[in-house]
Order: C-alpha cells, then sequence, then structure tokens
C-alpha cells in the first residue's frame, strides 16, 4: 500500500460523506429517486416532469425535483376516501 492514501478506499478519507451527513438537508432529488418515494415508475415519473405536473429543475444536465415542492404537495394533499385521519 502507498503512503498518504486512504486504507478504507476513499481517496479522501478527511471529508465528509454529504449524502449520508445528518446535518445536510437535501434540497432536491432525482427523478428517479421522487419515483421511488410515491412508488411510481421511472417512466410515469418522467412523464409527469414532460406534462409539467411536476416541476423540475435542469442541474448541469441532471433534473432534480425540488423537495420543498414535494413536501408542499404531500402537506396540502385531501384524503381521498376511507380513512381521513393520518
Amino acid at each position: 500500500m502507498r503512503k498518504g492514501r486512504a486504507t478504507n478506499g476513499n481517496r479522501n478519507a478527511t471529508e465528509p460523506n454529504i449524502s449520508t451527513s445528518p446535518t445536510v438537508e437535501r434540497l432536491a432529488v432525482s427523478v428517479g429517486e421522487f419515483t421511488e418515494m410515491f412508488g411510481l415508475s421511472k417512466v410515469s415519473g418522467y412523464r409527469l416532469v414532460k406534462a409539467g405536473r411536476v416541476p423540475v429543475i435542469d442541474f448541469n444536465g441532471r433534473l432534480v425535483i425540488p423537495m420543498r415542492w414535494i413536501r408542499e404537495q404531500v402537506e396540502n394533499a385531501k384524503p381521498r376516501g376511507g380513512n381521513t385521519e393520518a
């Protein structure tokens, strides 16, 4: 093993892993992550984006959906039939 390299395979072990850091709140998710959250297929997610029903930000060629919008949709959702208590 060469000197100066981290033993866990991470090239720079001193930098935090942002994706798992509990103090960093994600501002947006990919279309794939969005579809997983709501039990949709990726095709359905991209159809919603194309139809303009889900807002996206083109972040350097990657489409992401703002978490603020997702939270608003969930908070403002009206119950449909059955049990109306959360």
